[in-house]
């Protein structure tokens, strides 16, 4: 199993990104709400198969998806204080985005 960093800056933001065997765009996006960091999943058809998944840290969050057969496991990390949520100002600081592969 191979552990990759997802490159993130502050602020709202669309990358595209090999996640498993294939590309994925990723949009990352502020709730103001419920001021957490949501994130969408876009296939390389240009499909969303995953809208508004809380960034909730420290916890898989392709686990309840796995029929999607992305091919790994996402997690949120927050470098600052472990556990404590991702808030606007630290994504792509001390808040970071893991891939590990199923390889």
């Amino acid at each position: 199993m191979s552990v990759y960093e997802i490159p993130l800056i502050p602020g709202p933001q669309r990358i595209t990104i090999r996640l498993g065997s294939q590309y994925y765009s990723l949009s990352l996006s502020w709730c103001t709400p419920i001021s957490t960091w949501m994130i969408s999943i876009m296939n390389d058809r240009g499909v969303w198969v995953l809208s508004n998944i809380p960034m909730v840290t420290d916890y898989d969050l392709l686990e309840p998806y796995e029929y999607l057969g992305i091919g790994g496991h996402l997690f949120a990390k927050n470098l600052g204080t472990q556990g404590d949520p991702i808030d606007y100002s630290s994504l792509g600081r001390t808040g970071k985005l893991y891939f590990l592969d199923d390889k």
